[in-house]
């Protein structure tokens, strides 16, 4: 990758992408991958935004549950759905492997934890959603609940053990610098215009033609589809650092949350207990219901964004204009990371000639009839 801070001449490529978080550098590798020249504009820095801010959970899907999916979309659509995010998973966990980069990987899996009867029920017909889409559950009883963490009490638990976690804030970039493209730092897009051959795209100090455009970016204009989604947002709040005390309320390392639409998540990395909550309302009710009196939690080091998400879960990827040569890829839902990744590796198929299952579903023509 060449990384410049600002770009100050006018580029001739086949590919310029807007955004460098996750959803724009996976599109970038993938196209590149796809034998196209690339260059990636963004406006601030690398990896930036929301994907700087992520807690980078590897789950399958857009944030949806299972047997939401299913009701929403059918078996068929939905199994397509959560196999397109576990085969993302796969490749990024994969390219992480392989170049050993050390971006905080771990696999600790992941429990769905009950408080009450209706969320018993609830993890029931959870269970039986995954099972019937192919994916491994184990329901555990209170007792077993424990045994992971006993910080507070749960009634029951629903136990996925293919969840992992990374750094996106290390993966990010050097998923970038395994480009051989450029990243343009501190250059935003102001104009993007069709053009006999393509498009340009206007910076302050420089234009970019190109036969395709990738708007990888909630931030900037979308043809009108921004009225089809609308913003979330999250705050991760971390404990002062626990060391080995962690381990006498936090047995064995697992990822936890709730099954509220709006849920609470707690996790644990480096001998730090981390709570990210969905609902920022009754934060300290919230901290006192989970964790032991005497952890305490670093209220000056809260962090937190906001990001997009469709009314139907699904992003938004595809093409907008008649010459399909401008392209989105925007409202990555719950799942950013993992959904950030699936779309730029689909928007790669898209420019290539290619359809699926999955550039069918996130079509952005279904807002646009």
């Amino acid at each position: 990758m060449v990384l410049s801070e600002q770009l100050n001449e006018n580029l001739n490529v086949d590919v310029v992408v807007i955004g460098s978080g996750i959803a724009g550098i996976s599109a970038a590798y993938h196209l590149e991958k796809a034998g196209y020249d690339v260059a990636v504009l963004e406006e601030y820095e690398v990896a930036s935004g929301a994907t700087q801010y992520s807690s980078g959970i590897l789950y399958f899907g857009s944030g949806t549950d299972f047997q939401t999916a299913v009701s929403l979309w059918g078996v068929a659509k939905a199994k397509l759905f959560f196999d397109e995010s576990k085969n993302a998973i796969d490749e990024a966990l994969a390219l992480v492997k392989s170049n050993d980069w050390k971006v905080g990987l771990r696999s600790p899996g992941t429990i769905i934890v009950a408080s009450n009867e209706a969320d018993k029920n609830y993890l029931q017909r959870e269970a039986q959603a995954m099972e019937l889409l192919g994916y491994p559950g184990k329901l555990l009883s209170s007792e077993e609940v424990s045994s992971y963490y006993n910080g507070c009490k749960f009634a029951a638990g629903l136990f996925q053990p293919m969840c992992h976690q990374i750094k996106p804030s290390l993966f990010v970039p050097l998923l970038a610098n395994s480009l051989k493209g450029a990243v343009y730092q501190n250059t935003p897009m102001l104009e993007i215009e069709e053009t006999q051959s393509g498009v340009s795209v206007t910076t302050p100090s420089a234009v970019i033609e190109a036969k395709h455009v990738v708007i990888a970016t909630n931030l900037k204009p979308t043809f009108g589809l921004e009225k089809h989604f609308f913003q979330e947002a999250s705050v991760l709040l971390p404990s002062h650092e626990l060391g080995d005390k962690l381990q006498s309320f936090w047995p064995t390392d697992v990822i936890m949350w709730t099954p509220d639409e709006r849920y609470d998540l707690l996790y644990c990395h480096d001998g730090t207990a981390f709570l990210e909550m969905y609902d920022l309302q009754n934060v300290d009710e919230k901290v006192k219901k989970y964790f032991p009196s005497h952890v305490e939690f670093q209220r000056n080091k809260t962090i937190g964004d906001a990001w997009s998400k469709t009314k139907d879960w699904f992003p938004i990827v595809g093409s907008v204009n008649k010459n399909k040569n401008i392209h989105v890829s925007v409202a990555m839902g719950d799942q950013g990371i993992v959904m950030g990744f699936t779309s730029g590796k689909n928007i790669a198929k898209l420019i290539n000639g290619e359809t699926n299952n999955f550039l069918e579903m996130c079509n952005p023509a279904r807002f646009l009839k």
